[in-house]
């Protein structure tokens, strides 16, 4: 339905207040406010690979705190996608993604504790980060914060 709504649209009359009504209109609360703010994000499929390979850093303006729950979340949801259920099954490149999320993740905690909690529940339908994962980020989040720190 939001598609059909969307391309009823010319491009130039499809503002980003327009795509927030559609959206709230025709999807549930959650995933209307998950899409309107993805579409607020230039490029959006692209924003968190430049995050993860170090071109970009978390969106920080205040007026853009929605955007920095939508890439929390996203970090979170490649997390789960990507990383095994044991250590020892690590590929390299999920190796790097743990080491790169993990630097991001005490990024996250500096600009907000709360928002960086939140990547460790379970999400609404019920997955859950690698239990190895939340254990190591718990042990190594306060030594990491403590060398950012000086």
């Amino acid at each position: 339905m939001l598609s059909d709504a969307l391309n009823a649209y010319n491009g130039d009359e499809l503002d980003a207040e327009t795509v927030k009504v559609l959206a709230y209109g025709t999807l549930t609360h959650a995933h209307a406010t998950a899409f309107a703010v993805m579409a607020k994000i230039d490029d959006h499929r692209h924003v968190l690979a430049r995050i993860l390979k170090g071109e970009q850093g978390w969106p920080m303006e205040p007026g853009r705190a929605d955007q920095l729950y939508f890439l929390a979340g996203a970090l979170r949801s490649q997390l789960v996608k990507e990383l095994p259920p044991s250590p020892a099954e690590l590929s390299p490149s999920a190796q790097q993604l743990r080491h790169r999320a993990t630097g991001l993740i005490v990024e996250l905690a500096e600009l907000n504790e709360e928002l960086a909690r939140t990547l460790l529940a379970a999400d609404e339908n019920g997955r859950e980060l690698p239990g190895w994962y939340v254990l190591e980020l718990a042990t190594q989040l306060p030594r990491l914060a403590n060398l950012r720190g000086g």
